[in-house]
């Protein structure tokens, strides 16, 4: 099957002037080519359409993709930050004698804060079955 250009406006009017200059046993055998002519180009015109559709959806894609590793990239940045900025200050207290509060900003705060920023989730910890879910203080005594 060959296909041949779309029909250009101008091209068909000219087709139609054509059609009314023909006699009336010959018109069926014109239109039944101009009809296929037209499915031709439909065709075309659709393989075209769809062409370009796949090559935005590409386009789409490589955007989205630079963008996921731009933000990546500053979590890692952030992440590095945090970490750095904590275990200073975790140094500097625990020099001034406060070692619980050094403890506690060089302790799982960092861990959990880096985790948030460079894995994007928050780090569950699991509970281990020996410790209840709830206590209660004032209890009455059974």
């Amino acid at each position: 099957m060959t296909t041949s250009a779309p029909i250009s406006p101008g091209e068909f009017k000219s087709w139609l002037t054509v059609l009314r200059d023909l006699p009336g046993d010959r018109f069926d055998l014109v239109l039944k080519i101009v009809e296929e002519q037209l499915a031709r180009n439909h065709e075309l015109l659709m393989a075209r359409e769809e062409t370009r559709r796949q090559e935005v959806a590409a386009e789409l894609s490589a955007e989205a993709a630079r963008r996921s590793d731009r933000l990546l990239l500053w979590g890692l940045v952030a992440g590095l930050v945090i970490v750095l900025g904590m275990t200073a200050a975790s140094i500097v207290v625990g020099l001034q004698g406060h070692v619980w509060l050094s403890a506690t900003l060089s302790g799982p705060s960092v861990i959990a804060l880096a985790s948030l920023f460079v894995l994007r989730k928050a780090v569950r910890v699991p509970r281990s079955p020996g410790l209840p879910v709830e206590t209660t203080v004032n209890a009455p005594a059974a």
